[in-house]
């Protein structure tokens, strides 16, 4: 005698209706284009005392560092000011209290 047996499986990405948000996307995005610009001026200042002209034989040791270091800088900028200046969008959960907890 077979009985039917139903099992029900819940999606494990889903998120819990009553769990608060913690921050969004665009908050996440601002952090990140920070932390990535002081970065970039760390290494540019690191590359900067190291060396970064040409010398009699050549480029110094931190001349490309630096440079790579500028581009970095000029686009976590870049990525900064057009995040800010998009205020409407990214406003969506990046994470809920629940899912945070999950990923602890």
């Amino acid at each position: 005698m077979a009985q039917d047996i139903e099992i029900v499986v819940e999606d494990p990405n889903a998120p819990d209706e009553n769990s608060p948000a913690i921050t969004n996307n665009r908050t996440v995005e601002m952090a990140v284009m920070v932390l990535l610009l002081g970065l970039a001026v760390l290494l540019g200042w690191d590359n900067w005392r190291t060396g970064a002209s040409w010398d009699d034989t050549g480029p110094q040791a931190g001349y490309f560092p630096f440079y790579l270091s500028v581009i970095l800088g000029g686009a976590a900028l870049y990525g900064f000011v057009s995040v800010a200046i998009k205020r409407t969008e990214g406003l969506e959960t990046f994470v809920t209290r629940a899912q945070f907890r999950r990923v602890l």
